[in-house]
């Protein structure tokens, strides 16, 4: 049957279900996060509750861990899909996200789960580039093109609302793992599918692969989200943590030394002398950095252009961090939902017309560096978004906590107390110790966590001033036709959640109580 799939003829008749299968491919990366997210409260109880125990630092791992191998591995399976098929990356990637899946279902351990969420992560690296490149290789014609990306992200924006709704279903019926185990399913179609379907593609004259870049720049993130994840554990100015930052300080150097003087780097430094593609990029991580992926919208920008359409979208975003800052303790679901609606509207008119500058900055040639780079950085903005903001609001929570219960209660449960609003909900309702102290306590989680929430909201909307900044100062307002070398196609819209681990258990939590 794969023989039939290099003829040009047979491949255009069937691209409409080509599509399909690569939507399938997606939607397991897009529903496996969403659903992480809602089970994050039961993962942190302990194990004679259902849960696995989870610290909060693990917490944010067990999202991290995969966030940073898919990052970090991005540019290299680009490359490896390029060189030796993207078909084959692409079967490659759902068969290693299949066997990450049904090792996370049965980790045994939260540490064990960070191991196989990374697992998990090496094939989501693998699966995402191979559906994009696939899908263009595929429809060739600019506005088909466009037309089979609108269904693309508008699957993965599918997956992300249906994510949180099976997760909760999943959850009420059966035990924990059973978020994992709903993917085989969905990778078992993609690979059958796949194989009647999906049409090999490759790259004859792709360059030689940098595996000493990617190690250097796995190695530098890593070392760079551990000194921030931990350091409300031992302390901003500890030596252990000052120590991991210096570390991946210095690999982060080495890398970027590496890129500019290996003949074939995975990211060309060079691109960033181009204020489109600075500016875009710039734009990406920051936006990333403060909140998830959402669906996009390229419709103003025909209209309005990409600047004006980029930066208020950005402000959009930060109108939604001050409603969320706005929340309190008593506040329900659908008052969330506002908030998450009205970040969705902004972050729409955000990624299309940034991802449009970034491949319409850059030669024909380069088209699959600039698709690397759109979705590494938008990757690494998300990663050090969820342990910034995740540790900023961690610390503020025990903090705030500690101020109000110091001498109040017994110190043992307020250390305990201090880890999580979930931990202190958890010890209020089963540890017969804190009886007494129960009403106080929960009232003051509750509280602490919206102290902790806000405060990362106002740090969240000044990082979206300084990206609107950015593409006001840099972006030009409009790109003429010369400026748009690739038949320029928006790249998608990132199908990976990178909501910090506290705020999704945590609020989750809030709600689930409240």
């Amino acid at each position: 049957m794969r023989e039939r799939l290099r003829d040009p003829a047979f491949v255009e008749q069937r691209r409409w279900f080509t599509l399909l299968v690569l939507c399938v491919s997606l939607v397991v990366i897009v529903l496996d996060n969403t659903i992480l997210n809602v089970a994050l409260p039961t993962l942190a109880k302990i194990k004679t509750d259902g849960g696995l125990g989870a610290s909060a630092s693990q917490l944010q791992w067990i999202v991290d861990s995969y966030v940073i191998v898919f990052a970090g591995l991005l540019l290299t399976a680009g490359s490896l899909g390029d060189r030796f098929g993207r078909y084959k990356a692409l079967a490659f990637g759902l068969t290693v996200f299949g066997i990450g899946s049904a090792a996370s279902a049965f980790a045994g351990s939260a540490n064990v789960l960070i191991a196989t969420r990374s697992l998990m992560g090496i094939g989501g690296a693998f699966i995402m580039p191979s559906t994009l490149s696939i899908l263009t290789n595929v429809f060739t014609q600019p506005q088909e093109r466009g037309k089979a990306i609108g269904v693309w992200a508008g699957v993965s924006a599918l997956g992300l609302g249906i994510g949180p709704i099976s997760g909760g279903l999943l959850l009420a019926h059966f035990w924990w793992g059973s978020i994992f185990l709903v993917n085989l399913p969905i990778v078992v179609l993609g690979l059958v599918c796949g194989y009647y379907l999906v049409p090999e593609s490759q790259d004859p004259t792709a360059p030689k692969l940098d595996p000493f870049g990617a190690v250097l720049s796995i190695a530098a993130i890593a070392a760079l989200l551990w000194a921030i994840i931990e350091a409300p554990s031992y302390g901003w100015t500890s030596g252990d943590v000052l120590a991991g930052f210096a570390v991946g300080g210095v690999l982060l150097v080495a890398f970027l030394a590496w890129e500019l003087n290996y003949s074939s780097p995975m990211l060309d430094l060079h691109f960033f002398q181009n204020p489109r593609f600075s500016a875009a990029s710039s734009a990406i991580t920051i936006t990333f950095f403060a909140m998830f992926a959402a669906p996009f919208s390229s419709v103003w920008v025909r209209r309005f252009g990409n600047k004006v359409v980029m930066s208020t979208g950005l402000l959009i975003v930060a109108l939604s961090y001050a409603l969320i800052a706005t929340l309190n303790a008593s506040s329900g679901s659908l008052q969330v939902i506002l908030c998450t609606m009205v970040m969705g509207l902004g972050m729409g008119n955000v990624m299309a017309p940034a991802t449009d500058s970034i491949m319409g900055s850059l030669p024909r040639a380069k088209a699959g560096v600039g698709s690397a780079v759109n979705d590494t950085t938008r990757q690494f903005g998300g990663a050090m978004g969820v342990a910034v903001f995740g540790s900023i609001l961690v610390s503020r929570y025990a903090d705030h906590l500690g101020s109000r219960l110091s001498g109040k209660i017994p110190a043992p449960l307020l250390d305990q107390a201090k880890e999580s609003v979930g931990s202190a909900l958890n010890i209020a309702r089963t540890v017969p110790e804190a009886k007494p102290f129960a009403p106080q306590l929960i009232d003051a989680a509750r509280e602490s966590f919206v102290s902790g929430l806000h405060f990362a909201a106002v740090l969240a909307i000044v990082v979206l001033l300084i990206a609107a900044g950015l593409v006001a100062r840099f972006l030009p307002a409009r790109a003429t036709d010369e400026e748009h070398p690739l038949d320029a196609v928006p790249m998608g819209i990132g199908p990976v959640d990178v909501t910090p681990a506290d705020v999704a258990a945590d609020l989750a939590e809030a709600i689930e109580h409240a």
